[in-house]
């Protein structure tokens, strides 16, 4: 956390996706599997097609010489699959969820028929993860929607997830720092759609660099053991967050979140000189919108969030401190407004066209001066004017 500066981030992500895994490692997934007949053998030739149920967007793969198919950088989102071939009935599976990481085998058995037969498979049939061998659990949207989080942080569900435990260090803006298994939180590493996202400039890089905010984020998949060679560099938590994007229906949301000081209980010490806590607390004002330009074809989604923190401070020197130190108690402003933008376009049934962007300036005075026990005049001191710092990455 930077102490005293402004600091604006400025993401600005481009990329074109064909269809191979290059949209980055960690925010898409994979669907694989195999086509046979009803005697169990290969059906080569299958053509394979997946449509995201809530934006229309089509992708499809054919079956090699071993009725094999691998549909590479999927969107997680929820599907419909398709499969068929000339001689043989149409075999279709609607409602299939894919989350943010995975590499899902979905196998398909056509019976022999017209081309216009068709077998629907309705139900949660459960999904498999074969190939991969990695420990870890996904944050679904529905979590994040449902589940109370603390200090509204994009990655307060971490807490959740088996074998993570939390740093209980002070300051809570831009929490996220939690050990996998005992090993350092420096070791940690976090992607937002496949791009890196870990603040490097401390010795830690325990945090994420740009703040997303939980209303901007869509899933993400945490892995704690076993992951794949692609998250080289690092040895504790991968975080693979993905983004909210536009369907072909529009959606949106406004909120104001209130936590105000005169709801919590009154410092011990300032209780006992009749004095009441400094007038401090968090106020979030949101909006977000999203929907179709071109309905299955290209969409756009955006969220604006203005965050004001009054942080309390209370701090106690023994009597014999002074001159030199006096016990005060006072708050300090912490400011952020984060504006996100994105924009997806397919092009065809094998490229797209991606863009996001995020602009974050946040000012921060003096966050840890209780930990570090500061004098008041080294507050002041610590206000001062500072030309600001500047991130880009592209």
């Amino acid at each position: 956390m930077l102490r005293g500066v402004l600091r604006v981030v400025v993401g600005v992500v481009v990329t074109v996706l064909a269809a191979s895994p290059a949209f980055g490692q960690g925010a898409v997934a994979e669907i694989n599997g195999s086509a046979l007949d009803q005697t169990g053998a290969a059906l080569p030739g299958v053509t394979i097609t997946i449509t995201e149920e809530a934006t229309g967007l089509v992708r499809t793969a054919v079956a090699n010489e071993s009725g094999r198919f691998v549909i590479p950088a999927v969107t997680p989102g929820r599907y419909t699959l398709r499969a068929e071939l000339s001689g043989f009935q149409t075999q279709t599976r609607a409602g299939v969820t894919i989350l943010v990481g995975q590499a899902v085998t979905l196998n398909f058995t056509l019976p022999i028929g017209a081309l216009t037969d068709v077998v629907t498979v309705t139900g949660e049939a459960p999904l498999i993860e074969v190939t991969q061998t990695q420990i870890g659990a996904n944050i679904t949207s529905q979590q994040i929607e449902d589940l109370p989080t603390q200090g509204r942080q994009q990655y307060a569900l971490l807490a959740l997830v088996p074998g993570l435990t939390p740093n209980l260090g002070p300051g809570a803006f831009e929490g996220s720092q939690y050990s996998a298994n005992g090993r350092n939180t420096g070791s940690n590493l976090f992607l937002v759609d496949g791009m890196y996202n870990v603040d490097d400039r401390t010795l830690s890089g325990s945090g994420s660099q740009t703040r997303m905010t939980i209303d901007t984020t869509a899933e993400y998949q945490v892995l704690t053991h076993e992951y794949g060679a692609e998250y080289g560099g690092s040895t504790g938590v991968v975080v693979n967050a993905v983004t909210k994007s536009g369907t072909n229906a529009f959606h949106g949301r406004g909120a104001y979140y209130l936590q105000n000081s005169s709801l919590d209980a009154t410092d011990y010490f300032l209780r006992q000189d009749g004095r009441q806590n400094p007038d401090s607390g968090v106020r979030t004002a949101l909006g977000q919108i999203g929907g179709p330009i071109l309905r299955n074809r290209a969409f756009f989604f955006v969220n604006l969030e203005r965050l004001r923190i009054e942080q309390a401070a209370n701090l106690n020197y023994p009597a014999d401190a002074a001159p030199l130190a006096r016990s005060y108690s006072v708050a300090l402003p912490i400011k952020s407004t984060n504006s996100f933008q994105r924009f997806d376009y397919q092009m065809n049934g094998s490229h797209s066209f991606n863009f996001r962007a995020l602009f974050d300036p946040n000012a921060v005075d003096g966050q840890d001066h209780v930990r570090d026990k500061r004098t008041i005049s080294a507050m002041r001191i610590e206000r001062a004017p500072n030309p600001g710092e500047f991130f880009w990455s592209a």
